[in-house]
């Protein structure tokens, strides 16, 4: 059990600091210690604090002028203890704050928790508790899917490893405690900073709202005028810590979203007086954040740009922007007033012609085939019908009462001819519904404009595939995505909305004859060296920029590959990667043990992993094939969530591996390489795990091939 050190400023309140220290007390083991580090105290407040202090209690003094980073960087060079969590002196902590803190650090580098008002706190009758955060406090938005990745936690409750805090210190700006409290306050929001920087630079970052402390709030920072004067400070503390020239635009949009107000938003406090103060505090926040982001811009600009032109010229664009994204909710709203698609209601019947349209990836089709397997032996009736892309053949091809019609290529799914294509799918199968995981692509969006003259459609709230707004709304029935579960578990509940209730069972998949024989065929023409053993497959192909891993990183792991192991390395190279060939021969000595699978349809991918040891891999797609064919796979996680497409039976012969947290936002990802989080895995880490994988699930001694039971969802 690591031993904990709470780091707890004050500076002049030792009444609160004695109450804060209290609710510690019974909380320390024989290990722990309470660093209470004094700001700038009077000679007789450290006197009286020094003589309450008990055993694991330690006082120091912050030397001279400092500014709230400076302390806290301080407070982690004196710290003895390999926990660091963090108070202020006017914040009391629950009864299980340490024991939690402490547990919580044993998965992840750095902890936030839920800050709430003492109670009795009496609140003026226009306050909204998305006020909150001028003030210290948590707001609603800590308790919901976003805290900790929008909602960022407050230094009044911040636990640490201590390794953490030493390498990533607190940013510091200079400044001085002697100050005003709204300059000291202008070089505040460190804790945000340093939160985010540990996100971007790939630690693991929790914020748990059970991890609770109490607020003592002085009442006069309830009056209005403090309240706006913190917006400000706010903002400007913002722009000199972390705003860049990319942020100006969504800077300016976010004040015109404040500013014409939208219901549809979703904004939690937007009508009533409560909710008018609350905009009104957020555009002054905007608004001095701007104007503070375009004097810095300016001043790095050597008298290019003014201050004045950047922060108006943002203004004008962003608002065009906003009146266009208006316009388009306005028109949506109208068309929904005149031309309603039809809506229907959750089924608890099965239907007697039901439809399955996947206009997937790879990887979905995987998962729904999964699914679909459960719908033969749970539902009675004629065969299902199910349209999709001609790639979905060899992941369909072997299931038993399923009609599998595929849409033909080189037909414009948004042309008069690809509209007859699925009219005349619809009026040959008759469906009463169809249900639509997925309508990726352009032919999603022609079923989904079908409206009146196709079925209803039975669909997702979110990541359906579809791009527009009103093409989501033509859906008769959008059932919500739960982001955090796994996809398998999504479509069973989307099934279900509609009345086909299965039990999803791990796909199979079953290569073609012919495809292997021309895999076989080429493994023919192998150079004497690789010869006709055992090979693994190396997929660098991403299918989008955000997932692709360097070429150079590539190379490395190739290299320490083939100084380690037996198998001859096969590279996915359907779609050409000469930079990866390229990074791959520069380093790697023994070229004959590594291959290069070109221009091979779908169906012979299936088939060369089926005769491969295994596949290491960066996009979900040949992860789930490998699935589907029982072959072990090791699957590169940069922006992919490990809940939603990790194999949900939990079978040992698949491992993920992951450089940082997958959630970053648009903000946290703003000025980074697109495909950062996959550059967050050093190829050494990964071919350290790659060697660990293969010992355990590849050659002599390993678990057989094949499914390995599992508990289904």
């Amino acid at each position: 059990m690591r031993s904990v050190s709470v780091i707890l400023l004050t500076r002049e309140r030792p009444e609160k600091l004695l109450a804060s220290l209290e609710r510690l007390r019974g909380q320390l083991g024989p290990q722990d210690e309470v660093l209470v580090l004094d700001t700038g105290s009077s000679p007789s407040v450290l006197t009286r604090v020094a003589e309450a202090l008990r055993p694991r209690e330690r006082l120091e003094r912050f030397p001279g002028p400092g500014s709230w980073a400076e302390a806290r960087n301080r407070g982690v060079q004196l710290a003895r203890g390999e926990a660091l969590a963090f108070l202020d002196d006017d914040c009391y902590a629950a009864e299980d704050w340490i024991d939690r803190g402490r547990s919580g650090l044993d998965e992840r580098d750095a902890v936030g928790g839920w800050v709430e008002p003492l109670p009795g706190l009496a609140w003026p009758d226009w306050w909204s508790p998305e006020m909150g955060w001028l003030i210290g406090l948590s707001v609603p938005g800590h308790r919901g899917p976003d805290a900790g990745r929008v909602y960022y936690p407050y230094t009044a409750n911040l636990w640490v490893r201590a390794e953490v805090a030493r390498a990533e210190p607190f940013q510091e700006l200079g400044g001085t405690f002697a100050a005003e409290e709204g300059e000291r306050y202008r070089l505040g929001r460190e804790d945000a900073e340093w939160w985010k920087r540990l996100r971007r630079r790939g630690y693991r970052t929790l914020f748990d709202p059970a991890l609770r402390v109490e607020h003592d709030i002085d009442p006069t920072r309830l009056r209005l005028s403090y309240l706006f004067e913190r917006a400000r400070r706010d903002g400007e503390a913002w722009a000199r810590r972390e705003g860049g020239p990319d942020d100006l635009e969504p800077l300016a949009y976010q004040w015109w979203v404040h500013a014409a107000p939208d219901p549809s938003d979703g904004l939690g406090s937007g009508r009533g007086r409560a909710g008018g103060r609350w905009h009104a505090l957020m555009r002054a926040r905007h608004r001095a954040a701007l104007r503070a982001l375009a004097r810095k811009i300016a001043e790095t600009s050597d008298g290019r740009e003014s201050p004045s032109r950047l922060w108006v010229g943002a203004l004008a664009r962003a608002g065009m922007a906003r009146l266009r994204d208006r316009s388009k909710t306005t028109a949506r709203r109208l068309w929904l007033a005149v031309d309603a698609p039809r809506r229907i209601a959750p089924r608890t019947a099965p239907p007697d012609r039901p439809a399955v349209a996947a206009f997937g990836f790879v990887g979905d089709l995987v998962i729904l085939q999964a699914c679909l397997r459960g719908v033969q032996g749970a539902r009675p009736g004629p065969a299902l019908s199910l349209i999709a892309p001609s790639t979905a053949r060899p992941i369909f091809h072997g299931l038993d009462r399923i009609d599998l019609e595929t849409v033909p290529e080189g037909i414009d799914p948004l042309s008069a001819a690809g509209r007859d294509v699925l009219l005349g799918w619809v009026r040959r199968t008759g469906p009463e519904l169809i249900v639509a995981p997925y309508l990726h692509g352009h032919w999603g969006t022609a079923l989904a404009r079908l409206g009146r003259r196709g079925a209803p459609i039975v669909g997702f709230d979110r990541d359906e595939g579809l791009r527009r707004q009103m093409d989501r709304e033509r859906l008769a029935l959008r059932i919500e995505k739960d982001l955090t579960r796994p996809e398998l578990d999504n479509v069973r509940r989307l099934l279900a909305a509609a009345g086909v209730r299965v039990e999803p069972q791990p796909p199979e998949l079953a290569p073609l004859p012919e495809a292997i024989d021309r895999v076989r065929a080429w493994r023919a023409t192998w150079p004497a060296a690789a010869g006709a053993g055992p090979f693994l497959v190396l997929n660098p192909e991403a299918g989008h920029p955000q997932k692709e891993w360097p070429a150079t990183a590539w190379g490395e792991l190739a290299r320490r590959l083939r100084e380690s192991l037996p198998q001859a390395l096969v590279f996915n190279s359907r779609r050409a990667h000469p930079e990866v060939e390229a990074a791959v021969r520069e380093v790697v000595a023994d070229e004959a043990g590594i291959l290069w699978f070109r221009e091979g349809p779908l169906e012979d991918l299936i088939a060369l992993i089926a005769l491969s040891e295994g596949v290491i891999t960066v996009d979900a797609g040949p992860q789930h094939l490998a699935h589907g064919l029982g072959r072990p796979s090791l699957t590169l996680y940069g922006p992919m969530d490990e809940r939603r497409w990790a194999d949900p039976w939990r079978r040992p012969i698949h491992r993920t591996i992951r450089g940082g947290m997958f959630d970053l936002t648009p903000e946290e990802l703003r000025g980074l390489p697109v495909n950062h989080l996959m550059r967050l895995l050093r190829p050494e880490k990964v071919a350290e795990a790659a060697l660990a994988w293969a010992a355990e699930c590849l050659g002599e001694g390993a678990p057989p091939w094949g499914f390995i039971p599992g508990q289904p969802l």
